[in-house]
């Protein structure tokens, strides 16, 4: 009788044990890195489009500024600049905030010819109202490429008197200005400079143009015009600065009024003469 009754407790407890073994939770799947690499909140994704004229729709459409790539298939600082930059997570979710359009130079000549594109890499971004108030000419770090995209958000949304994007027809064809002429009013910096930020991209080349041929005076007028408040008067002189001068200091008319000061400095301050020079100007002054 007692060999029954513990024969039948061993059951009885065989079978609370099994009960609850299949009432407990399943264990929770351990996460494979494949999972983490999958997961598509992580990954920010950036719709890249390959027409111009499509892109500009989308931008119209979406209300967003338009990023624009040049590259080519030859442009070994394109590929490093695709990869290292514009693909990283920290840069793609910012362009996030843009239409974004990749343009092959070679398949798409006309666009790049509608914003003069002829090295490479460039950026060029074009806001909401179709202004050019980005243009980005070179291999630029992570870092510093991820500042100018927080920088130009300023700019992404406001008229701010800069150049026009060009109007690209579908033609294949530019529609760039007519030729004109212009007498530029050097009575003053500030006459000159109002000039030189004509709203109308045809009178601006035509100002520019005239100013390069009196390179002194049009120096003192461009330096003038990089210190102003207003972005469409800093990209003009910007313009006319490069224009007589092909290699002046690396400035930037979108940087912070603090950098820009700093730079501004550096173009006010004349460089102070050699011993050579300064021998071979006294060496005439005797002759």
């Amino acid at each position: 009788m007692a060999k029954n009754k513990l024969i039948w407790s061993a059951l009885t407890f065989i079978v609370i044990a099994g009960a609850a073994v299949a009432k407990a939770p399943p264990a929770p799947a351990k996460k494979t890195d494949t999972t983490k690499k999958s997961g598509v909140a992580e990954i920010a994704v950036v719709r890249w489009y390959d027409s111009y004229e499509t892109a500009v729709k989308m931008s119209k459409l979406k209300k967003k500024p338009l990023f624009i790539d040049f590259t080519a298939k030859w442009c070994g600082w394109c590929e490093k600049m695709d990869k290292e930059v514009l693909s990283h997570q920290e840069i793609a979710v910012k362009l996030q905030k843009f239409v974004c359009v990749r343009i092959d130079v070679d398949k798409d000549r006309r666009t790049a010819y509608g914003y003069g594109v002829s090295s490479l890499p460039r950026v060029i971004i074009v806001n909401t109202h179709s202004e050019i108030v980005g243009d980005w000419l070179g291999y630029r770090g992570r870092d510093d490429f991820s500042k100018l995209l927080d920088d130009i958000m300023e700019y992404a949304n406001t008229k701010t008197g800069a150049i026009e994007a060009p109007n690209i027809t579908s033609a294949g064809t530019k529609a760039g200005p007519a030729v004109k002429t212009v007498t530029v009013d050097l009575s003053s910096n500030e006459k000159a400079i109002e000039q030189l930020a004509c709203k109308d991209p045809a009178l601006r080349l035509a100002v520019i143009a005239q100013l390069a041929t009196i390179p002194t005076k049009a120096m003192a007028i461009a330096t003038a015009g990089l210190g102003s408040k207003y972005l469409g008067i800093r990209i003009a002189s910007w313009e006319l600065m490069k224009k007589i001068n092909p290699s002046p200091i690396d400035f930037d008319p979108w940087a912070s009024t603090k950098q820009r000061n700093e730079l501004l400095k550096l173009l006010k301050t004349p460089e102070k003469p050699t011993k050579k020079s300064t021998e071979k100007s006294a060496g005439k002054s005797t002759e």
